[in-house]
């Protein structure tokens, strides 16, 4: 598979390897991968959580669902690994990519810490109880 060139044209994306139809790549150092079908391109970017949990999922479901003009972004657990997934129309204008996959690279790096309890604001909860 040939790498579309809003992706191949970024600076820090590194070819893994190609399997099960995938190109398994790394965004600025953020496991991803992009596989070509007939409706267009589907890019994945791993959300990397220390842990997840089911209330977590259907609310970053929710709130995914709910956010107008991503319809074409979900969330994949596939081997215990989860995936924010985007299907790309086929034949993109080039600036349209690229501003769409930054905006799903950002979106799995928020999503990876959003709801991640910190240790001093789970400390100062208690205390005001």
């Amino acid at each position: 598979m040939k790498l579309p060139p809003f992706i191949a044209a970024l600076d820090a994306v590194l070819v893994q390897r190609h399997s099960s139809g995938r190109c398994w790549l790394t965004f600025y150092g953020l496991p991803g991968w992009c596989a070509d079908y007939p409706c267009g391109l589907c890019v994945a970017c791993a959300i990397e959580r220390e842990s997840l949990d089911d209330t977590w999922l259907v609310q970053a479901s929710l709130w995914l669902a709910s956010v107008r003009g991503n319809l074409d972004d979900s969330l994949l657990l596939e081997d215990g690994k989860l995936w924010l997934t985007r299907r790309y129309a086929p034949k993109l204008e080039y600036a349209v990519g690229q501003t769409q996959l930054n905006q799903q690279l950002a979106i799995a790096r928020w999503l990876a810490t959003h709801g991640e309890s910190k240790p001093e604001t789970a400390e100062l909860t208690r205390r005001w109880r």
